[in-house]
């Protein structure tokens, strides 16, 4: 519906304003939205969220109404999604839905992907950047960011498909290109995805959808041991596998909604000191969500919803080989949700909207 006329605070990025900006990441798109609050992953090369005076760990980050897993294992690192097909990013501001339940008490950002349309289409950008003196390399003519999205999407009346990829490559910067220290890290990330559509009947679609996303940082600073500097640098290696099914249907205005994802997330990073190896820290997650929704037609000026949500994710972590987490070494949380929402337009100027959440967490019952 038009944003003007929701229930609820949205804020709307669309693809104009993506392009316009020259937004690469999530955390581009967002960075200039008021009332957003972007802050660095503390010992990583990313960014995280915070709304209404929340952290990051209680935004929920979406796509498609599906979560990402937690790169942090708390929030999600939004400097990780690259905008290869997205069509705008909706953003809800405080705990104002029972849609999403208590992980989105500070907010909602939702990234909405781009419909595939019939026929054939397809795309390719690519830019270059330079940070002029503050290149790593010391050379002020040097393409120190590199960026190339390649896109097709085709199909006809019963069949959809989209293949694309986006890459990119920043060297990082320095106020001192001629020292050891980066202030900006050196990056490189890749994101490849393939999606498959079958439209059998009118107003009813299933499809498969497959990604993967590829990320590799080194951060450089020095470490103070009087009298000397020591050079120190860290690595980062970082692999997101993402796998989803869904459909949805309408039939005499009863709208369904199933969807399922099975994503596996890894990070192995080490710490050198003068090119020794001294730190190394492995991470291991794993998501599976499972969302249903209904979505009743118009009836006498009240439009209602109702939705179950399952939820599972994994965690085992590693530093210098000894485990993080306690017990088997794999903390294991689930989850089963239920909820009911709706919208009462009791005048042509007023609406209220209404909704309950029961929640059955492994981590506080």
């Amino acid at each position: 519906r038009p944003i003007d006329e929701t229930p609820v605070r949205t804020e709307v990025i669309d693809r104009v304003e993506i392009e316009r900006t020259g937004a690469i990441t999530l955390k581009d798109a967002l960075e200039n939205l008021p009332g957003v609050n972007l802050t660095e992953v503390h010992g990583k090369s990313g960014y995280q969220l915070s709304m209404q005076g929340f952290g990051g760990d209680q935004v929920l980050v979406l796509i498609d109404g599906l979560p990402l897993t937690s790169s942090t294992s708390s929030t999600a690192d939004l400097s990780q999604y690259l905008l290869v097909d997205v069509d705008r990013i909706e953003v809800v501001k405080g705990p104002a839905s029972a849609l999403y339940g208590s992980a989105a008490m500070g907010g909602v950002v939702n990234v909405i992907t781009r419909p595939i349309p019939a026929g054939w289409s397809g795309r390719i950008e690519g830019d270059i950047g330079s940070r002029g003196s503050q290149n790593a390399s010391g050379r002020s003519l040097d393409a120190a960011l590199r960026h190339l999205l390649i896109a097709t999407d085709g199909g006809n009346e019963h069949w959809r498909w989209r293949v694309a990829g986006d890459t990119l490559r920043d060297d990082g910067f320095s106020e001192q290109p001629s020292q050891w220290p980066l202030r900006g890290d050196r990056i490189g990330r890749d994101q490849f995805l393939g999606r498959l559509e079958w439209l059998p009947i009118r107003d009813t679609r299933l499809y498969v959808e497959g990604s993967s996303y590829r990320e590799d940082d080194e951060q450089r600073y020095n470490l103070l041991v009087p009298p000397r500097l020591v050079p120190q640098r860290k690595t980062e290696e970082v692999r997101r596998n993402r796998v989803l099914l869904g459909g949805d249907t309408l039939v005499r205005g009863w709208r369904a909604r199933a969807a399922v994802v099975d994503e596996g997330f890894t990070s192995d990073s080490v710490g050198l000191s003068n090119d020794v190896p001294v730190t190394t820290r492995s991470a291991d997650m794993d998501l599976q969500h499972l969302s249903l929704q209904l979505d009743a037609p118009a009836w006498r000026r009240q439009i209602w919803q109702v939705g179950l949500d399952w939820h599972r994710d994994t965690l085992a972590q590693w530093a210098n080989g000894t485990s993080e987490t306690v017990g088997s070494g794999e903390v294991d949380r689930r989850s089963l949700e239920a909820w009911l929402q709706g919208e009462w337009l009791y005048s042509d100027d007023g609406e209220l909207a209404a909704g309950l959440r029961w929640q059955d967490d492994s981590d506080f019952g």
